[in-house]
């Protein structure tokens, strides 16, 4: 929303194109609704933005209640050349990951396969260490979302500290290990909900003490939605692009607490961006 025409036509002037949204498509559009103060940004073809221009110079009709303008700026687009070497992902679609099944987000998890997981090298791995009674390390990222596929669903899995959280993930890899699509597959990786409500750019409702119970591969380089740069020892700088697309949810910083569960002797690293850093 926006509190006026003028600031919407501002907002799609400002708006910086990214391989991740309509593959660099430009902001030359925009429309805005004065009672609602609903701002679209939007983007039209070379011949559909000539007859907008066309139109923008004449007058309005009263019966129209919403109000329109072009922006014909053309701003370059950083991320629409990817590099030429890099690991984990440079768009919500294109990864580069050593993961044996894949970045899970990509595609909105539509692609996720439970089998490749669980039958992957991580899963095989934790489970001879659990089996074996292994005392697992734990590492914490104060001010980050770590990704992974849900073994406990976080929304109303309540608990009281980060520390009650990571405790929980413990206890799962001693229960069994049954039901549900990823249930199967042990906990090695934790987000905890650290405010009254958290931002996440999905379409649920997250609170204060909401305790996600999650799975990845290669946990010691966990694949990050989001992060508050230097937080902690492992935070590592924020994405530009996702805090201006998120500016108002972002303006203090990540609210989710995570962490993960490594064997003995495996170094925690500062892991990379998954495909939710671009959402």
């Amino acid at each position: 929303d926006q509190p006026t025409a003028a600031d919407c036509c501002r907002s799609c002037r400002e708006y910086e194109p990214s391989l991740d949204v309509g593959g660099g498509a430009q902001c030359n559009a925009w429309v805005w609704h004065p009672i609602s103060k609903e701002c679209w940004l939007k983007h039209q073809s070379a011949d559909d933005l000539v007859h907008s221009v066309a139109r923008v110079a004449q007058a309005g009709s009263p019966a129209v209640p919403w109000h329109s303008g072009v922006n014909l700026e053309v701003k370059p687009c950083a991320d629409c050349v990817p590099p030429a070497v890099y690991s984990g992902c440079i768009s919500k679609d294109v990864c580069n990951t050593s993961r044996a099944c894949g970045s899970p987000a990509v595609g909105a998890y539509s692609k996720v396969v439970p089998g490749c997981l669980e039958q992957s090298p991580t899963a095989k791995l934790y489970e001879k260490l659990l089996a074996a009674g292994t005392q697992l390390v734990g590492h914490v990222d104060l001010a980050a979302d770590y990704d992974g596929l849900g073994v406990r669903w976080g929304i109303g899995h309540k608990k009281q500290s980060w520390h009650a959280c990571e405790e929980a993930c413990r206890a799962f890899n001693r229960g069994p290990l049954t039901g549900g699509p990823f249930k199967g597959l042990p906990c090695n990786t934790w987000t905890w909900c650290s405010r009254q409500a958290c931002f996440e750019p999905d379409a649920h409702k997250h609170s204060l003490g909401d305790c996600w119970l999650k799975y990845q591969e290669l946990p010691q380089s966990p694949e990050v939605n989001m992060r508050t740069p230097s937080a902690s020892a492992t935070s590592g700088p924020m994405r530009p692009s996702f805090l201006r697309r998120h500016k108002r949810a972002m303006a203090d910083g990540c609210p989710w607490v995570s962490g993960v569960l490594l064997p003995p002797g495996v170094a925690m690293t500062n892991g990379t961006w998954g495909p939710r850093a671009y959402w």
